[in-house]
């Protein structure tokens, strides 16, 4: 499996979660077994409309060209997954479909770790220097003219001796 169909599935799993918590988290709850106030409704919408971007993201990025930007996304993916994973692990005995998270946060966790520190292409960014922060630019040679637009050279005369 390559990065790119990750980002897919990632793409439509958090899609189908981040429309469900945005437009009926009483539903998405209840196949949890729980049940929230108006409070929780509210935050359960929070939820779903950052997972809906995450979800844009992902699907978005699928075919990014950058090695860095692929990188950098890959690292926020695994931090993110892999905090999802502890709070699934913290939740488990909250509802009966807690395993479902730990699965689901389990694979993605996995996934990335495997293409942030396994695969050449997507490993850690390069680390920034004392160097590579203050050094400018080099600047480029000035580019030669050719020879038969350049003026003669000018001779200056020669200082007599007395």
């Amino acid at each position: 499996m390559n990065l790119r169909t990750v980002l897919i599935l990632n793409a439509i799993v958090a899609g189908l979660f981040g429309v469900g918590f945005l437009i009926k988290p009483e539903f998405v709850l209840s196949l949890y077994g729980m049940t929230a106030d108006t409070t929780g409704l509210l935050l359960a919408r929070f939820l779903g409309a950052a997972t809906v971007g995450f979800a844009a993201v992902t699907w978005l990025l699928r075919s990014a060209g950058d090695p860095d930007a692929r990188r950098g996304l890959v690292l926020a993916l695994f931090i993110g997954w892999g905090a999802g994973l502890v709070v699934s692990f913290i939740g488990l005995g909250a509802s009966p479909l807690g395993w479902v998270n730990v699965v689901i946060y389990g694979f993605f966790t996995v996934a990335y770790a495997y293409f942030q520190f396994t695969t050449p292409g997507a490993a850690m960014p390069k680390p920034m220097t004392s160097s590579t922060l203050s050094a400018p630019p080099a600047a480029s040679p000035a580019p030669a003219r050719p020879a038969a637009s350049r003026a003669p050279a000018r001779r200056t005369p020669a200082r007599r001796r007395k």
